[in-house]
């Protein structure tokens, strides 16, 4: 009784494992940008976690963004490292939302502004790769919708901050 893919297909296509070629392929897969735990495996360990697991994973994906945030370095390769923080970093945070979502289980305040603050944190470190300095402020709702449309967290990074131009 779904209206499309689960949660773990949808992780699975956000992290390059759509078989359908697309440029995120796993042998294209970047490195975690400096202060970034790797993600790419975790899509099993961050969905479907009890309720104090599940505020538990809120606060580390909000302390990860904030470590990031301050260990930014600018980057030789734009493409690499934006890529890096949507598969790194707002990966983890919209898996989380999207599961909830799907199991009709929402985050309760403050848990839910912690997770959009970790959102915003990626995208503008996304954005920061591409020389953009900006303060978003969009909600983890919209940022998972487009996620549950496009199934490609680069195309959400790139539709929210407008970076780079299309």
């Amino acid at each position: 009784m779904s209206d499309g893919p689960s949660p773990g297909s949808e992780a699975a296509t956000a992290n390059g494992d759509s078989g359908g070629g697309s440029q995120d392929s796993d042998a294209e897969t970047p490195p975690p940008p400096p202060g970034v735990p790797d993600a790419t495996d975790t899509g099993r360990d961050v969905l479907r976690g009890t309720a104090d697991g599940l505020q538990a994973r809120v606060d580390d994906l909000a302390e990860i963004a904030e470590e990031a945030r301050d260990a930014f370095e600018t980057p030789d390769v734009p493409e690499l490292r934006a890529m890096a923080y949507c598969r790194h970093g707002l990966w983890p945070v919209l898996a989380v939302y999207v599961d909830r979502r799907g199991a009709h289980a929402q985050l309760g305040n403050p848990h839910h502004d912690r997770l959009e603050a970790a959102l915003n944190t990626w995208l503008e470190l996304y954005a920061r790769c591409y020389g953009e300095e900006m303060s978003v402020d969009f909600s983890v709702r919209e940022a998972a919708e487009l996620f549950v449309s496009t199934h490609n967290v680069r195309d959400v990074a790139q539709l929210l901050t407008d970076v780079p131009e299309r």
